[in-house]
C-alpha cells in the first residue's frame, strides 16, 4: 500500500520513474521468492516417492535372494538324487555284466561244440559288450555327479 501511495502522488518525473523501477524490482523478487518457496513442497513428494521406490527395490532384492537360495537348494537336492540313481544303476549294470559274462561263456562253449550258430554267439557277445559300455559310461557319470556335489558343497 505504501508503494502504491508513493506512485499516486504527484511528484517529479525523475523521482517517479525511480520509484517505479524500485517497485518493479521488488515485485519481480517477490515472485521469484514464491517460486523458490514452492520447490521444497515438490521435493518432499520426490523424497517420499524415492524412499518408497527404494523400499520396494530392497524387497525385490530380498525376494530375488530367497529365490536364488531356493533354486540352489533344489539344485543340490536334484544333484543328490541323480547321484543316488546313478550309483544304483551302476550296481545293476555290474550285476548285468556278471550275468552276461556267464551267458557269453556258455554261448562260447556251445558255439565251439556246434550247438549254436554264429548269429546267436554274436548276439551274446554284443549283449556283453553293450553292458560293459553302459557300465563304463555309468561309472564316469557317477564320478561326475560326485564332483558336482562336491562343487555345491564348496570342496
Amino acid at each position: 500500500m505504501c508503494a502504491t501511495w508513493l506512485l499516486s502522488e504527484p511528484m517529479l518525473s525523475s523521482r517517479s520513474s525511480m520509484l517505479r523501477k524500485i517497485w518493479r524490482g521488488a515485485s519481480s523478487n517477490f515472485v521469484h521468492f514464491l517460486v523458490n518457496a514452492s520447490i521444497p513442497i515438490f521435493n518432499n513428494f520426490l523424497v517420499k516417492n524415492r524412499k518408497k521406490i527404494a523400499e520396494l527395490n530392497l524387497k525385490n532384492v530380498q525376494f530375488d535372494a530367497e529365490n536364488i537360495n531356493l533354486q540352489l537348494k533344489q539344485n543340490i537336492e536334484q544333484a543328490w538324487l541323480n547321484l543316488n540313481n546313478t550309483f544304483n544303476r551302476y550296481q545293476i549294470l555290474q550285476n548285468q555284466v556278471k550275468n552276461f559274462e556267464e551267458s557269453f561263456r556258455a554261448a562260447e562253449v556251445r558255439f565251439k561244440n556246434g550247438v549254436i550258430n554264429a548269429t546267436e554267439f554274436l548276439i551274446a557277445k554284443n549283449n556283453l559288450d553293450r553292458t560293459k559300455i553302459s557300465l563304463s559310461q555309468t561309472k564316469y557319470e557317477y564320478l561326475f555327479r560326485v564332483k558336482l556335489l562336491d562343487f555345491y558343497q564348496g570342496r
